[in-house]
């Protein structure tokens, strides 16, 4: 009885710390991922920036020129389109605070919506052709399994 007893508390104490083990590691993975996923969507924002202020400085340059031309100097058709970012440069330090708001509660609504992805388990759909490996330990007699 005493050797049933002792093989049962080792193979228990076996179990328990697998699936210790299993659920660190699955934290540290659930952490990887959204990391991960944070990481591509601030790259894109970054790149989408990017590409949206070489476009604003072409269209900007354009438009200096242009005005340039309707004025008949290069110079005061540059100094209007200087005055024009003045203008929006005081309105961004007007509205600091509102901007720094909006910013943060952006950043806040992304993370919420990557934590509730992962909670609801549909966070597939952002990789083609990924599927949801999502699964829970199951202990049985023969051993761990992963059940679908």
């Amino acid at each position: 009885m005493e050797k049933d007893s002792g093989v049962f508390f080792r193979d228990l104490k076996d179990k328990v710390t697998e699936y210790a083990e299993l659920k660190v590691e699955y934290y540290k993975l659930s952490s990887y991922e959204v990391l991960g996923k944070a990481t591509g969507k601030l790259s894109y924002g970054l790149i989408l920036i990017l590409t949206g202020i070489g476009a604003l400085f072409f269209f900007l340059l354009s438009v200096g020129f242009f005005l340039g031309d309707l004025l008949g100097s290069y110079g005061l058709g540059f100094l209007c389109v200087t005055i024009l970012f003045v203008l929006v440069l005081g309105l961004v330090v007007l509205s600091k605070n509102a901007i720094r708001n909006f910013v943060i509660n952006r950043c806040l609504t992304g993370i919420s919506k990557l934590e509730k992805e992962i909670e609801d388990g549909n966070n597939a759909d952002d990789i083609p052709g990924s599927e949801n490996t999502a699964g829970e330990i199951v202990l049985t007699e023969t051993g761990d399994q992963t059940a679908d």
